[in-house]
């Protein structure tokens, strides 16, 4: 018969590690994400700039990819920290 001196008691406020497994590679990828948004962002506002000032009228076309990418990172986001 084993006797512990001192038997481990579960803690109600940290998660399960199985559960960490699945979790932290979540928040990873929707961090990745976020700094792939970012840039993507940068360099689609900067040539939108450029072109509209060169042709001298403003082109709508930025507004698509710009809403779509919103949409899907923010539904990332929200699955990867939501309670």
């Amino acid at each position: 018969m084993v006797v512990q001196a001192h038997p481990r008691q579960a803690s109600a406020v940290s998660p399960p590690r199985v559960e960490l497994r699945v979790i932290e590679p979540r928040r990873r990828a929707a961090e990745l994400h976020l700094l792939t948004y970012i840039v993507g962002n940068a360099l689609f506002w900067t040539l939108w700039a450029a072109l509209s000032v060169s042709a001298e009228r403003w082109y709508w076309w930025l507004v698509v990819p710009f809403a779509g990418w919103t949409l899907v990172l923010a539904l990332q986001l929200w699955h990867a920290y939501r309670k």
